[in-house]
């Protein structure tokens, strides 16, 4: 089976992944999960692996994670002759660079982090090459797109949008019984705002953006998200921004303790 071929074998599985996973954002700030695939010319397919797709993911145990082995386990259960191999990775930033340089075939991308990585490609395409006595200045150059991916990572790279996968939202968690009404007030509090490399993490870039603040401003504490969720049962956190499926098991168990609420995002970053 040809590349191409996968490639929609996956999309329509995705589509119906969209349908029996059932969930819709009911937040004031949802985003979408989509699977990204890398466009390739035919002469470019890695020699003796056709038959297998390299599936990026996400964190062990973590949501991305079980999305790409629940569909790699339904289309091994479609008689597809191509097998899936799910690689754990550290979210949908690294996901894209693994994309880039062709260390993955396909992967879970949270989708403002696909869209700007679109841009970001588009953008490096329409650049060109750099002056030879620009290089080492601009190598140096702080990126604005999101994950600070850079025209060098993405040069000569066309992602391919394969399927959307589901929608999630993003969960404003706090300690009970705090409420908060601006974030800005968390001031040198701790508190979690996503992994390292994580789509999450750069939605929180987003929503600390929205409220004046940069990362730089507020007390984000560098863990993972199960350390996180034990943290905040323990009160060791303020707040947690995490964005993730509706019904989340490890937020609902979180929220069950007593120990934390979804607090709903305040109106100087929803507005």
């Amino acid at each position: 089976m040809k590349r191409a071929e996968r490639l929609r074998s996956l999309a329509v599985l995705g589509a119906r992944s969209l349908a029996v996973l059932g969930v819709r954002s009911l937040a004031v700030l949802g985003a979408l999960t989509v699977l990204v695939g890398l466009s390739l010319p035919a002469s470019t397919a890695r020699a003796g692996e056709g038959e297998t797709l390299r599936f990026g993911a996400g964190s062990k145990g973590g949501g991305f994670a079980t999305t790409a082995e629940a569909i790699a386990d339904a289309l091994g259960r479609t008689g597809a002759d191509f097998g899936v191999e799910v690689l754990n990775t550290k979210g949908s930033c690294d996901n894209v660079r693994r994309l880039a340089s062709g260390e993955v075939d396909v992967a879970l991308v949270q989708y403002d982090v696909a869209a700007e990585a679109f841009a970001a490609a588009a953008a490096a395409r329409e650049a060109g090459a750099d002056d030879g006595e620009d290089d080492e200045e601009d190598g140096e150059a702080k990126s604005g797109w999101m994950c600070e991916l850079t025209a060098a990572e993405l040069e000569g790279v066309e992602l391919q949008l394969v399927a959307a996968i589901n929608d999630s939202a993003v969960h404003v968690i706090v300690r009970r019984p705090v409420r908060l009404d601006d974030i800005s007030s968390v001031g040198d509090r701790p508190i979690f705002v996503g992994q390292q490399g994580s789509g999450s993490m750069e939605t929180s870039k987003v929503i600390l953006g929205a409220a004046g603040l940069t990362l730089e401003d507020v007390n984000s504490l560098d863990i993972k998200n199960k350390a996180a969720m034990a943290a905040m049962q323990r009160g060791e956190l303020l707040m947690m921004l995490r964005t993730t499926e509706v019904g989340d098991p490890a937020i609902a168990k979180l929220i069950a303790t007593g120990m934390a609420d979804v607090n709903a995002l305040p109106p100087n970053v929803s507005e």
